[in-house]
């Protein structure tokens, strides 16, 4: 549990999320518990099944045993804390808080994500005061700046002033410059738009790398000093937070010279984006683990935000519970600001499900809104991962058209090239992958792509050859590129080369299939049949898609045709 907390700054779940086994580290924990000479030997078993139901995803059966074995062993805070989290990824935040604030003084104290989970039911409930008091008399460690966030706005619905003084004299460095960030979005809930332009203001160059907070400076900005100052703080934001949906909105407001109304949030909203501010600084939008448990407090805080709702189906997709990910999803709802991000994250769920046919139904309605440059980006990939090129390309071209002419993206044009190869028209491929080189010109993907496609098709041998060096030399670790190196050498009949290649690739990737069949191939063609034949049998014992499967079947039993001349069309390289 401690080196949870110690590793919240990094981004980094520990073994209370992510399956370490490891014992609880409290008194009650003996040898003679391990022994079962103890009473506490029952509970140790139920401990070790919570354990394994966390390693293979499963909260819900982990809460359960946890909780059966804290009924034994009230007295150990490392369990409480990993009863609490566990409860925390399985939704059940009220349980959580429940058995949190019923929890011994002081066993809770050495809980900090009980004290958290204790504190948001306190603050869900309408107890202010006692969440308030709850979070001052805790020590959090690492999670201190979490806590500090929801405080301040517990104290700042009696006394904003007191709020930000908190945030001030507290807050330095245990959110990484959030805190003045929070400060603004305190002074604007308090009608004091000037105090919180001047907090945004200052804290522009943490406060703008998060769209909600960017959207909210350009709220301010626009009550405090009007439009032309609010369009300042839009064209100063970086890329990824003016493309945001939050922002989007706002941008269309003020091209249409609308008025754009103020910062307003009740307490229980301003605790709980405070708490998503500082858990954002503490590495919760890296993390599924950290996400699932923090971006659920929030929730619990205030049950009716959607950007909590987004959150929680991000990371519960990140692990791998996708049938969460789309319950969350589908809690969005129709009018709501994050519609599209929310039906995306439905629609890539249902990608990882493989209900691919339902899953382009979603992408097709979404590809119909008027999206967001980053989420139409997606939904274009998408297209491309499902074998929709025509549909990815139209969604790529929309996106290069309309793509603002001072910063180019090399990211859909390399698309599009992808999309316009799948349908056979590599002259529109080469140009797209040519133009996106002159934007960036050591992209390794694609002068992987690039110099693959020429060597494939015989031209410009040796430039292309160069550039996937080039890519490799910047990705020395990336199995999928390495193996264009090796497939471009099986391509010029360059066999022993080929598999000197392809042997490296298949040691950095050895569960993919399609590069495993091509050191199958290089092997054939350079006269080792036996490793060959063994080499196809990995792959597919990997279980590869049915195309591949079918192939490699057929080889398996004649093994590859005779070589013709001229001939190159035996397989294509592995594209990602």
């Amino acid at each position: 549990m401690r080196n949870l907390i110690r590793l919240i700054g990094a981004a980094i779940a520990s073994g209370l999320v992510s399956g370490c086994v490891m014992p609880p580290s409290g008194a009650g924990w003996s040898s003679d518990v391990l022994l079962g000479t103890t009473a506490l030997g029952d509970s140790y078993a139920d401990f070790l099944t919570a354990r394994y139901a966390g390693m293979v995803n499963d909260p819900e059966a982990s809460a359960a045993y946890y909780q059966q074995a804290y009924e034994q062993a009230p007295a150990d805070a490392d369990l409480l804390d990993r009863m609490v989290v566990s409860l925390l990824i399985a939704g059940q935040a009220d349980v959580a808080g429940n058995i949190a604030a019923n929890a011994d003084p002081e066993v809770l104290a050495d809980a900090p994500f009980a004290i958290m989970a204790a504190a948001a039911d306190d603050v869900a409930r309408g107890n202010h005061r006692s969440a308030s008091r709850r979070l001052e008399r805790a020590d959090l460690g690492a999670m201190g700046g979490i806590g500090l966030a929801v405080r301040a706005w517990m104290e700042a619905e009696r006394n904003a002033a007191r709020g930000v003084e908190l945030l001030e004299s507290d807050g330095g460095g245990r959110m990484g410059g959030g805190e003045t960030c929070i400060a603004g979005l305190l002074h604007a809930a308090d009608g004091d738009h000037e105090a919180a332009l001047d907090a945004l203001d200052r804290g522009f160059d943490v406060c703008s790398r998060m769209p909600v907070l960017g959207a909210a400076h350009i709220r301010v900005a626009f009550a405090a000093a009007g439009a032309e100052y609010a369009r300042a703080v839009l064209e100063r934001l970086p890329s990824a937070s003016r493309n945001s949906v939050e922002v989007s909105v706002l941008s269309r407001m003020l091209d249409r010279g609308d008025e754009i109304e103020p910062v307003s949030l009740t307490a229980e909203q301003g605790a709980a984006l405070g708490l998503y501010v500082a858990a954002s600084a503490a590495g919760a939008n890296a993390s599924g683990q950290l996400g699932a448990v923090f971006f659920q407090l929030m929730h619990r805080i205030d049950p009716d935000s959607d950007l909590a709702r987004v959150e929680l189906a991000d990371a519960h997709f990140s692990l791998e519970r996708h049938d969460v990910a789309v319950r969350y999803a589908d809690e969005v709802d129709a009018g709501s600001l994050y519609t599209a991000r929310a039906r995306w994250e439905h629609a890539r769920a249902l990608i990882a499900l493989e209900q691919e046919a339902d899953a382009l139904a979603e992408l097709r309605d979404l590809a119909a809104r008027d999206l967001n440059r980053e989420l139409a980006l997606r939904v274009a990939d998408a297209f491309r991962l499902l074998d929709a090129p025509r549909e990815a390309e139209a969604m790529y071209t929309r996106l290069i058209e309309l793509g603002p002419a001072d910063e180019p993206d090399w990211r859909p044009l390399f698309g599009r090239a992808a999309a316009y190869n799948e349908l056979g028209l590599w002259g529109q491929a080469e140009a797209d992958l040519l133009a996106a080189l002159e934007i960036n010109p050591d992209q390794p993907e694609v002068l992987n792509f690039l110099g693959y496609g020429w060597v494939d098709k015989g031209e410009n041998i040796e430039a292309g050859l160069d550039l996937i060096r080039r890519a490799i030399a910047q990705r020395p670790q990336s199995g999928y590129i390495v193996d264009s190196l090796g497939w471009a050498h099986y391509r010029l009949g360059q066999y022993e080369e080929a598999a000197r290649e392809l042997e490296r690739a298949a040691g950095l990737a050895p569960d993919d299939a399609e590069i495993i069949d091509h050191l199958g191939d290089a092997y054939w063609r350079a006269g080792r049949r036996l490793e060959a034949g063994f080499e196809w049998r990995r792959a597919l014992a990997l279980d590869p898609e049915a195309e591949l499967a079918e192939s490699i079947r057929r080889k398996l039993v004649g093994g590859l045709p005779e070589e013709v001349a001229g001939d190159m069309a035996e397989a294509t390289p592995v594209q990602r």
